[in-house]
């Protein structure tokens, strides 16, 4: 029987710290990653100033079982951000009321395109709404932080709005929710794809940003993953122009669905 620790996380052959090394490739089996490890494989550098950068990172899922297959799978991001059709005022609110200190601060465009971030006081059960008026498509990024502003896991699982539509959360015992990660998934098991280097998109995949309420992204012909196989999927981090850089990191909490077989 298949348990969630038999899907392990390794790195793809390159993780390009520059703009001209390919990206991605074979499987390496000498780096596991813990993804929520700061800038464990993607590089935290200076946001970009004049234009949003796109950026192509892959990482694999194994499967090591050693007999049982992980079949009907879907991935997608826990704490992803939609990004709102409409403009208008965010609110956030916890499952728990032992969040009741700190603050989230949101980050994006607000009042026809200026960039920045708002803090909204955690105030647990209770919803709190913010005061900026946030453009279409925003905010981008959350991170629960403390009342001197460091980092800060919360206790129950904090809920982003806009108006009366949840855009994601901060999940339980994280810190951060973010729309600016993208997935794709390889077109084939095991495969070793690249991509040119970090700014260009493998060929032959599509990029979206799936979050927890949505369906997610299948397999390959909605193959099974077999025992000692595995699975590259393909990360693209927008990186938005002039918006003000996280406190620490933020990083997507990826997450498979599917069944043993």
């Amino acid at each position: 029987m298949l348990t969630y620790t038999d899907i392990v996380t390794y790195a793809s052959a390159s993780l390009p710290a520059d703009d001209v090394t390919v990206s991605g490739g074979a499987i390496d089996l000498g780096y596991v990653v813990p993804e929520t490890s700061p800038g464990v494989f993607i590089p935290s550098e200076a946001a970009p100033t004049s234009s949003t950068v796109s950026w192509f990172y892959k990482l694999f899922k194994k499967n090591e079982n050693a007999t049982s297959s992980f079949a009907d799978i879907t991935v997608f991001i826990l704490n992803g951000i939609k990004l709102s059709v409409s403009a208008g005022v965010a609110s956030i609110v916890s499952s728990s009321g032992s969040d009741s200190s700190g603050y989230v601060r949101l980050y994006g465009y607000y009042s026809g395109g200026t960039p920045g971030y708002e803090d909204i006081a955690v105030a647990g059960s209770v919803t709190v709404p913010g005061s900026l008026n946030w453009d279409v498509g925003s905010p981008i990024r959350a991170q629960r932080l403390s009342a001197g502003g460091a980092v800060l896991n919360s206790t129950g699982t904090i809920t982003i709005s806009k108006g009366a539509t949840p855009l994601g959360i901060i999940p339980a015992g994280s810190s951060c929710a973010t729309g600016e990660f993208e997935l794709a998934v390889d077109a084939a098991f095991d495969s070793a794809s690249t991509s040119t280097n970090r700014l260009t998109a493998p060929s032959g995949i599509s990029f979206s940003l799936v979050t927890a309420e949505e369906d997610g992204l299948a397999m390959p012909s909605d193959g099974p993953l077999l025992a000692g196989s595995s699975i590259g999927i393909w990360y693209k981090m927008n990186r938005y122009a002039n918006i003000p850089g996280p406190i620490d990191y933020v990083y997507p909490i990826l997450r498979m669905k599917g069944y043993s077989a």
